[in-house]
């Protein structure tokens, strides 16, 4: 999946304690169109053991517009 990044996607988070991740969306290179994905996120804790992010991009074309003025 080209669009969809992430950093830190697997490692151990110590008790009482927090772990950023960092999510990218890109359209480069990709064409019109909706795009979803989810990330999920495991863990031992015995009530939360799954956390699930759905992801969706948008991506749009943009209409390119040629002005001549009349002279």
């Amino acid at each position: 999946m080209t669009w969809l990044n992430m950093t830190n996607f697997n490692g151990t988070i110590l008790p009482n304690t927090s772990e950023t991740i960092n999510v990218t969306f890109s359209s480069i290179g990709i064409t019109s169109g909706t795009y979803t994905a989810d990330i999920n996120i495991f863990s031992n804790d015995t009530i939360n053991t799954n956390v699930l992010v759905p992801c969706t991009l948008n991506v749009v074309t943009i209409a390119l517009l040629d002005i001549n003025p009349i002279a």
